[in-house]
């Protein structure tokens, strides 16, 4: 990412890193850069710490980011026993809506 004005060992963030797309591209385009990557969802930063241990250059953190330190709860869509993780959110009316019969 040298066309952004990145140094080649930049400290990036991946925030919302689900199952780690933005992250293996980042690893892919930026080598020797560290990332720390923001995944709320338990199970799905728990596959990401797997995945990336033998990295040292990369750090998963299974935690939300916001304006203030809080906790609050992750609700995940589901349907017909189908988890849509990427429809998570921190509002279960917002994480219901998303199944709605208006949007299905």
């Amino acid at each position: 990412m040298p066309h952004l004005g990145l140094a080649p060992d930049a400290l990036l963030l991946d925030v919302g890193a689900n199952r780690g797309l933005v992250l293996e591209w980042m690893r892919r385009l930026m080598p020797q850069a560290r990332i720390v990557a923001f995944e709320p969802n338990p199970r799905l930063a728990a596959a990401l710490a797997a995945r990336w241990r033998r990295d040292p250059r990369v750090e998963v953190r299974a935690q939300a980011l916001g304006e203030r330190a809080s906790r609050a709860t992750l609700w995940v869509p589901v349907y017909r026993n189908w988890w849509f993780d990427g429809l998570a959110s921190l509002d279960p009316e917002a994480a219901r809506g998303w199944l709605s019969a208006e949007r299905l």
